[in-house]
Parts: structure tokens; C-alpha cells; sequence
């Protein structure tokens, strides 16, 4: 499997999101809508995802997993483990969770932005 570490928690998000479509799926990662994009082309060059049109509206492309990878959500969420288990070896489980709490709040903040009033 070579997939980057975004593209893993895209497909880790789809197996319980299976029919979101590529602005829903950023919203709810908190993720800028041309990364989502990036992972989504590569996700569907790879054979991971195909996008259907599901909907009147013929632009909006629903996400789904391939059955190359239905099977594999363990696999999937094993990489994506170790993946942390690196990148936080040595790390205090205390400053761990203050991470998570301030990158939470910063993530619930961006929401409420409003970006037009903000760059006047």
C-alpha cells in the first residue's frame, strides 16, 4: 500500500462516510478543499475511491471506496497508528492531549471565520 498519511485518513473517514461528496468530506477533516482534491485525484488513480454523480446537480460527485479496499479498514487504520506512534515517540501523554485540545479550538474557530470581514 502506498498511500501518504492524509490519503489514509481520507479513506479511513470514507468507510464511515461511504456517498460524501469531496466539499462535505473537507469540511468535516478541517481541510483545505485543494489538498482534499490532491488526495481524492491520487485516492482514485490509485483504485482506492471512484467518484459517481449521484445527484441532479451533475458537479457534485459522491466519493465511494473500491472493493479493492472495503476489506482493508484494519489495514488502513494500522498504518495510520504507526504512522502517530513515530511521529509522537518520546512524547508526554500531558502535552500529547494539550496538543489535541489547542488544535481542536483552533479547528472550531476557522469554522466560525469569517474570512471577507477578516481580510478587509
Amino acid at each position: 500500500m502506498n498511500i501518504s498519511y492524509s490519503e489514509g485518513i481520507l479513506l479511513m473517514n470514507m468507510y464511515d462516510n461511504e456517498g460524501i461528496n469531496q466539499e462535505e468530506l473537507s469540511s468535516m477533516l478541517h481541510i483545505d478543499k485543494a489538498a482534499t482534491a490532491r488526495s481524492i485525484k491520487s485516492l482514485e488513480k490509485k483504485g482506492y475511491i471512484i467518484r459517481e454523480v449521484k445527484t441532479k446537480d451533475r458537479r457534485v460527485k459522491k466519493l465511494f471506496l473500491t472493493d479493492n479496499v472495503k476489506g482493508q479498514k484494519e489495514n488502513f487504520s494500522s498504518l495510520i497508528q504507526k504512522w502517530e506512534d513515530f511521529i509522537t515517540e518520546g512524547m508526554e501523554t500531558e502535552t500529547l492531549t494539550q496538543f489535541s485540545k489547542v488544535i481542536k479550538l483552533m479547528a472550531q474557530k476557522s469554522e466560525i471565520a469569517d474570512f471577507d470581514e477578516f481580510f478587509k
